[in-house]
C-alpha cells in the first residue's frame, strides 16, 4: 500500500469515528457535546509531531485548535483552561519543558503521545511517570489508570475494559 492510500484510508477512519463520536456524544452527553461545540481555536494547542497527528483526528471532529511547530511552541500564549497535546516525539528544549510544567501546575491540561513520555512528562515531572527503558515495535501497550474516575478519561475507557 502506498503512502497516499494510507493517508486517505487515515482519513476515512478519522472521519468515520468522529462521526461516531458526535452522535454519541450528542445523544449520551448533550453537555459535553454543547461545551465542544464551543471549543475556540485558542483553547486547544497541538504541538506537531513526527509520527502522531493528533491535529487530524482533531480536524475531523471539526474541533477548532492551533497547531504550532515545536520551534514555535516557545511563542504560544498558555492559560490555565487550554488542552495543550504533544505529539510523538514530543522533543521540546528545556525552557519549553518547563513552561509546560508550570502550565499544568496551574491548571492547564496536557496530553501526549508515546515518546512524549520520555521527552516531556518524565523531565516535566519527575518521579510521576516514566520511561521503563523496554522499548518496543509498533506494539499496543496495556497501561494501568489509577484514576478511573477522572472525567478527562469519561467515554475513553469504559468500565470493564483493560487498556
Amino acid at each position: 500500500m502506498t503512502n497516499q492510500q494510507d493517508t486517505r484510508r487515515r482519513a476515512r477512519s478519522y472521519s468515520e469515528g468522529a462521526r461516531i463520536t458526535k452522535e454519541r456524544m450528542t445523544r449520551e452527553a448533550p453537555l459535553d457535546a454543547a461545551a465542544l461545540a464551543a471549543v475556540q481555536a485558542s483553547d486547544v494547542v497541538v504541538v506537531h509531531g513526527i509520527y502522531d497527528h493528533v491535529e487530524q483526528v482533531l480536524g475531523a471532529l471539526e474541533m477548532p485548535h492551533t497547531a504550532v511547530a515545536p520551534q514555535q511552541f516557545g511563542a504560544v500564549d498558555l492559560r490555565p483552561e487550554q488542552l495543550l497535546v504533544v505529539n510523538c516525539p514530543g522533543q521540546l528544549d528545556r525552557r519549553d519543558v518547563l513552561r509546560i510544567r508550570d502550565f499544568v501546575a496551574s491548571g492547564g491540561s496536557l496530553f501526549t503521545t508515546d515518546w512524549a513520555l520520555r521527552h516531556v512528562i518524565e523531565d516535566a515531572f519527575p518521579g510521576t511517570i516514566a520511561y521503563n527503558e523496554r522499548p518496543t515495535g509498533d506494539d499496543v501497550v496495556r497501561i494501568e489508570v489509577r484514576a478511573s474516575d477522572n472525567p478527562f478519561l469519561r467515554g475513553v475507557i469504559d468500565p470493564g475494559e483493560d487498556p
